[in-house]
């Protein structure tokens, strides 16, 4: 998020581009979960598009951490 903060996707988009290479075995499941709980502590909003899929984005950019150098 800090280096694409305006950037938004699906929770499969999400779990096959954006998942760190360590965890590139997540299931869909637990990526719904961790991605459930961004959303219930404000550092992801979620939307709904007018066909229906759920999007994923940062909630604010104050609510991302600053990059650490």
């Amino acid at each position: 998020m800090t280096d694409h903060p305006k950037a938004a996707d699906t929770s499969e988009g999400i779990r096959s581009w954006w998942v760190a290479p360590e965890f590139s075995d997540s299931s869909s499941d637990d990526v719904q979960i961790a991605l459930d709980h961004l959303v219930s502590i404000g550092r992801l909003c979620r939307s709904v598009v007018a066909d229906g899929t759920i999007i994923y984005a940062a909630a604010d950019p104050a609510a991302i951490p600053p990059k650490k150098v």
